[in-house]
């Protein structure tokens, strides 16, 4: 069996210290048997940039993607696009958070209590199929809020891993081993 390659997905490919943070990703890799596909920044060519990313998703095997809070209360929108890429061209997709609280744990502004008030939580594999959206809460402009810790989109179609980029790296090679 070949090296399953790996695409990271996350905003701090563009942090000032993202050589330091993708030389641990590579040796995280590594240790865990896997082969990280960089996608080289295309310097002020957005357009390079976008193409390094969409080769990345489109070769890899298993997609891995920061989904922490980026500049607000929602994840960086670059890879929550690359990971639809992902979903489309049929990749394996791993998350990893911070907080696995549900969004109504983690929503800190003004909510109030839906009529129904049925809560379940949806990162438990016996709920996995029963929906994603809160039939308890809902924001002060009266959208409902999710169940999952992601809005519904990210979290229906990824396996979520509480910490970083190594946790999610271990958490596939315990799937790829069969191993749970």
């Amino acid at each position: 069996m070949s090296t399953p390659k790996v695409c990271l997905c996350t905003p701090q490919r563009y942090a000032p210290n993202w050589e330091a943070q993708l030389a641990a990703c590579r040796d995280a890799c590594r240790e865990q048997g896997f082969l990280l596909l960089e996608a080289p920044l295309g310097g002020t060519d957005n357009s390079a940039d976008f193409t390094a990313l969409m080769d990345a998703v489109r070769g890899c095997d298993l997609l891995i993607a920061d989904m922490n809070n980026f500049r607000g209360w929602e994840p960086d929108s670059g890879a929550c696009f690359a990971l639809g890429a992902g979903y489309v061209w049929g990749k394996k997709i791993y998350l990893y958070l911070d907080d696995l609280r549900s969004c109504v744990e983690k929503f800190t502004e003004e909510k109030y209590p839906d009529q129904d008030r049925e809560q379940m939580d949806i990162t438990d594999p016996q709920n996995q199929k029963k929906g994603t959206v809160s039939k308890g809460w809902r924001d002060r402009d009266g959208i409902v809020l999710e169940n999952g810790p992601l809005n519904l989109m990210m979290s229906a179609h990824g396996i979520m891993v509480q910490g970083g980029f190594a946790d999610a790296l271990r958490r596939a090679k315990q799937d790829l081993e069969g191993v749970r």
